[in-house]
């Protein structure tokens, strides 16, 4: 399990999620990981809190404020690895969730993304009631649907990166709240993904009051 893993992460305003959200994925039992933090013209004081992660696995960057899809699309650009994980600055990955979606992709390479279960926290990190799932087997459906077990949080997904370059695969920057899922229906096009049925290692999706 060589395969180098890129984690990109933009940031806005993540002050006081972002330093969580790193050092879970360096905590990871997979290793060979880059992680790729934009600083999307943040206000607060996530600039110092990331100049202060001092890490060889990371790589940061600083760009005037030009949105979340614009940040992952910069951070694919620059992407060195062989799989890509949109992650969000507030975000928890549980130990063995980039191992275990690697492994999956390795084992079928038929499949261009590989996905999970998620649960949700609040601003305090507590877990929430319920599990939820990615869209992933009929995706289309699933996001169009809304299904209320159905959470479309990029975060959970890990993609082949030659996969989303030979499609030019890429967020829409001129949607907001809507540009996750519209990413979505695009992958629906082109890929097929394979759903991880491990509870332990679901996603820790935040759910903010604001």
């Amino acid at each position: 399990m060589s395969a180098l893993v890129s984690v990109i992460i933009p940031v806005y305003n993540a002050e006081l999620f972002v330093k969580e959200t790193i050092q879970a994925v360096l905590m990871q039992d997979y290793s060979n990981v880059e992680i790729l933090v934009i600083n999307d013209g943040s206000t607060d004081r996530s600039g110092e809190v990331i100049a202060n992660l001092s890490h060889p696995n990371i790589r940061s960057f600083t760009r005037k404020n030009m949105g979340v899809s614009s940040s992952r699309n910069f951070g694919l650009d620059e992407a060195k690895g062989d799989f890509v994980l949109y992650l969000d600055s507030d975000d928890i990955l549980p130990p063995t969730f980039v191992s275990e979606r690697v492994k999956v992709l390795q084992d079928f390479p038929f499949f261009g993304f590989s996905c999970g279960f998620i649960r949700r926290i609040d601003e305090n990190g507590n877990v929430l009631p319920g599990i939820y799932k990615s869209a992933c087997n009929n995706i289309t459906s699933e996001v169009l649907t809304f299904y209320q077990d159905i959470v479309t949080c990029p975060s959970s997904y890990l993609y082949r990166k030659n996969e989303l370059v030979k499609y030019n695969l890429r967020f829409n920057e001129s949607l907001s709240s809507s540009a996750d899922r519209y990413f979505l229906l695009q992958i629906d096009s082109y890929l097929k993904g394979c759903f991880i049925r491990n509870e332990d290692s679901a996603l820790l999706y935040r759910i903010k009051n604001n």
